[in-house]
């Protein structure tokens, strides 16, 4: 009989030697909650001879990453086919589940004792290790989890509706693509609130105030505000539908009455009045105004526009003196500009600005071009010997156009020639002799 217990503790030992070679751990999914938390779904297989005893049970360990304890673990009983139980207990300062065996020789109807098992940790664990049979050698194993990838969101434009006269507000689709989204929460766009679906995912942002200006937009998941994406400048709003403000009737004369092109000479006076206007309701800072532009305007707001100077006449009335100081403070080509009459709601010190309050109430007139010539200079060069005397001219119309100086001569001597095509271009007097005074009248096709 001894002889017989020997055998079956040797055939014990030998069976269990070999009982984990078909035993596995499996990943099914691994879940980024959103919170902290990552949920794990796994399948464990044990290989089962019928021969485990007491004490036997199996046990996951798990560590790395952000891992830091199990939360929780279900189900909590595992049940073979002969319903011998495994209870499940977390362990090991929160690190480790063992499910241990209740019962000596547990039956199962296969060598494989497999089970679905969802567990969910804090943080997320870099590993596990699995003890298949606790305490027998050769039945252990470890498992290397795959990082889980970044959550990421990208923004696209939908469809954007007209602003409603009845409310001055529209709506703006956005499409917004996202990877590894929180398995909780909302999306949240500009401070509203959508379920997440699937991506990509288009919502709509409703109830927007139509002011004319870009919009800035901020998404993010509520659950992992720090999957985040800030887009300056994403959409422009269409302008305010409620706006009753116009320009009215801008007129423009010159201290030249015969210039009607606002091509001015040096020392000429242009003087722009604006009158049946409409402003804006901010009083007592509304104005009318004119906005100042170093290119022809191109779309329908200052703000947007990369002509505009940044700069403000205030008032319905402006004059300019060509003194050589306004155009080249605005550094704009050639010398010119273009007024544009706007209306205004805020034109009090400091502050000067079309549409301060950001409600895309206001209006722009017609843009009105006017160029500040420099003076006609000369410079002379004189040859004594051979009689002649080289003039050069400069500045006036030709220097920024294509036009011709006429020349006349009113001294002694004689013209090369009558008309010079270009600023900096020369002619010559000739048959000059000591004591001879020469003069020229120099007139440019601006008069």
């Amino acid at each position: 009989m001894n002889k017989l217990y020997k055998l079956l503790f040797y055939l014990l030992i030998s069976v269990k030697s070999i009982a984990c070679d078909d035993s596995s751990f499996s990943l099914i999914s691994q879940t980024d909650n959103g919170d902290g938390t990552y949920t794990y779904e796994i399948e464990l297989c044990n290989q089962m001879l019928g021969l485990e005893g007491i004490p036997d049970g199996f046990e996951l360990v798990f560590s790395g990453g952000t891992f830091t304890n199990i939360v929780s673990f279900t189900p909590n009983s595992l049940f073979t086919s002969g319903s011998d139980e495994y209870i499940g207990s977390i362990q090991g300062a929160g690190t480790t589940i063992i499910w241990a065996l209740q019962t000596l020789f547990p039956v199962h109807n296969s060598n494989l004792f497999c089970n679905n098992i969802s567990i969910t940790t804090q943080g997320e664990p870099g590993v596990v290790d699995i003890d298949y049979h606790q305490g027998y050698p050769g039945c252990t194993d470890q498992y290397i989890f795959p990082s889980s990838p970044a959550c990421e969101i990208e923004l696209a434009l939908g469809n954007q509706t007209p602003c409603d006269p009845l409310t001055n507000t529209y709506t703006q689709e956005i499409i917004v693509s996202y990877q590894t989204p929180p398995s909780s929460g909302t999306l949240d766009v500009n401070g509203q609130s959508f379920a997440v679906t699937s991506s990509p995912q288009t919502i709509a942002l409703t109830g927007l105030i139509a002011n004319g200006g870009t919009v800035d937009v901020n998404a993010l998941f509520s659950s992992e505000p720090t999957c985040s994406i800030l887009s300056n400048d994403l959409f422009t709003s269409p302008l305010s539908c409620i706006c009753s403000t116009n320009t009215g009737t801008t007129e423009a004369l010159t201290s030249d009455v015969s210039n009607t092109d606002f091509v001015l000479c040096f020392n000429e006076t242009i003087d722009l009045t604006s009158t049946g206007y409409t402003l804006p309701d901010a009083l007592p800072n509304s104005s009318m105004g004119y906005a100042l532009y170093t290119c022809l305007p191109t779309t329908n707001n200052p703000t947007t526009d990369v002509c505009f100077s940044g700069q403000y006449i205030i008032g319905d009335a402006a004059s300019s003196v060509n003194d050589g100081t306004f155009a080249p403070a605005i550094a704009s080509p050639n010398q010119t500009i273009w007024m544009v009459p706007i209306t205004m709601d805020m034109a009090a010190p400091p502050i000067f600005n079309h549409d301060a309050d950001g409600d895309g109430c206001f209006a722009m007139g017609t843009p009105i071009e006017i160029t500040y010539l420099n003076p006609i200079t000369t410079s002379s060069v004189s040859d004594c010997g051979a009689g002649n005397m080289s003039v050069n001219v400069s500045g006036g119309f030709p220097e920024f156009f294509i036009g011709d100086y006429n020349l006349t001569n009113t001294g002694s001597g004689t013209l090369s020639a009558t008309t010079i095509n270009n600023s900096g271009g020369s002619v010559t007097i000739s048959g000059l002799i000591n004591g001879d005074t020469y003069s020229l009248s120099i007139v440019d096709e601006n008069g």
